[in-house]
């Protein structure tokens, strides 16, 4: 299971006058949480996906460095809310199959001596699962 960048898009003009991002209308919401629910917030992400990755505080701070320049000047964040804002931006990638499929055999041009060489071709499909970290404020 790997973590990487989810960037959100522009809501549409009829759903948001204001032509605003996601990306700012998350930052609001993080940012109007009371420091105890955005604490409690961190501490489900921490607890629902720590296991399976190494240092994700410092992988969500570095998230919430990257979306800076996305976001509309806000408060100031605490670190709380910085690492809340990086976590709600990154997406938990599960690769869940691979498959080897069309494949194609030729001799190769160069034969010397005993034994036959060959070159071989395939195509590689792999399916994945792609998750938000979390989706209560999105």
């Amino acid at each position: 299971m790997v973590v990487r960048p989810f960037k959100p898009a522009t809501e549409p003009r009829d759903m948001n006058a204001k032509d605003r991002s996601r990306a700012n209308l998350i930052a609001d919401r993080v940012l109007g949480l009371s420091h105890d629910a955005a604490k409690s917030q961190l501490a489900e992400v921490l607890e629902s996906f720590e296991g399976r990755h190494r240092n994700l505080l410092r992988t969500f701070e570095a998230r919430y460095v990257e979306m800076e320049e996305a976001l509309e000047p806000h408060d100031t964040f605490t670190p709380i809310q910085r690492q809340l804002v990086g976590a709600y931006f990154l997406n938990e990638y599960s690769f869940e199959a691979a498959a080897l499929f069309n494949p194609s055999i030729v001799a190769h041009p160069d034969q010397p001596g005993a034994g036959t060489r060959f070159i071989l071709s395939l195509r590689l499909s792999a399916k994945a699962i792609s998750r938000r970290s979390h989706s209560a404020l999105a």
